[in-house]
Formats: structure tokens, sequence, C-alpha cells
């Protein structure tokens, strides 16, 4: 029984110490994952902030992007329709008697039309 319970005594005083090391050792653990999450928690903020940024980035560049086809298109309208003047203008021109002609023609009635040719 002396002897058990002098095995228990020395026990107790070695596992004390590694027991309170053993504490010690968790609570720098805690504070390191501590910090970490804190860390985390702002490259979070950081990256929402970035993302929202690029958002609005990416909205304006949709707004550009859409006033830039419009432009194209435009200008596409106009080069044909420039085309289409500079193909009338060589054309020749018919004479004033023949227009005089052709508008009379169309204002006849349908029946009189095939009796003057």
């Amino acid at each position: 029984m002396r002897c058990t319970l002098m095995l228990l005594t020395t026990l107790g005083i070695y596992a004390a110490p590694a027991t309170a090391q053993a504490a010690s050792q968790d609570l720098q653990i805690a504070q390191t994952l501590v910090t970490e999450l804190r860390e985390l928690r702002q490259d979070l903020r950081n990256t929402a902030a970035s993302i929202q940024r690029v958002q609005i980035v990416m909205y304006r560049l949709q707004a550009q992007a859409t006033l830039v086809d419009k432009a194209a298109q435009r200008l596409i309208r106009l080069a044909q329709n420039a085309k289409e003047q500079r193909y009338r203008k060589h054309l020749p021109r018919p004479k004033s008697s023949e227009l005089k002609r052709e508008n009379a023609t169309r204002k006849m009635h349908p029946s009189r039309k095939l009796l003057k040719i």
C-alpha cells in the first residue's frame, strides 16, 4: 500500500507540469486559430469588395459594348445609304419629257395604259 501511495504521488508530481504544458499549448493553438480566422474574415471582406468593383466594371463595359454595337450598326446603315446614293448618282437620268410621260401614264386609268403605248 505504501508503494502504491508513493507511486501515485510520484505520478502526480510529474503529471501536473505536463498537464500545465498541454494547457499552455492548447491555448497557443487556440489563439493561433482565432488569429487565422480573423485574417480569413478580413480576406473574405477584401475579396467581396473586389468582386463588387469587378461587377461594376463589367456592367460599365457591357453598357459601352452596347453603345459601340449600336454605333457600328448605324455606321453600316449610313455606309449602305452612301453607297446607294453614289450608285444613283452614276445612273443615267431620264429626260424631262420621259418623266412627264411616265407621270402621266401613272395617273391614267389602267385600261387607257394599254391603248397608249
